[in-house]
């Protein structure tokens, strides 16, 4: 019967399949795929090139910038809450603390 393939076994999980190519699925043909020294060498140099740019401040707000996105899409509010001033002492807030002077005790 033409365009049917013969019955194979895939060398990494062991099922039997009908597919073209020895292997039952493209991520099992990747996973027995031997890669030679100058490929090892070439990914190597991008994953460096890639760590390499991970401190830089334009890096760390595009990251930033991602997670809250991400954050906000699921419906979780990070913004930050303001201090509650309290009405029964006279105080003002001074970078996100509460201040009152030692009279007012």
């Amino acid at each position: 019967m033409p365009g049917v393939y013969r019955e194979k076994q895939c060398p990494v999980c062991g099922i039997t399949h009908r597919k073209r190519g020895e292997y039952c699925s493209a991520s099992h043909a990747a996973q027995n795929r031997k890669h030679s020294a100058e490929t090892i060498a070439k990914i190597a140099q991008s994953n460096k090139e890639r760590v390499a740019d991970r401190t830089s401040d334009a890096y760390l707000e595009s990251a930033a910038n991602l997670r809250d996105a991400a954050m906000k899409s699921k419906g979780i509010v990070r913004d930050p809450i303001p201090p509650r001033l309290r009405d029964d002492r006279p105080g003002e807030v001074i970078d996100g603390d509460y201040w009152v002077s030692a009279d007012d005790w």
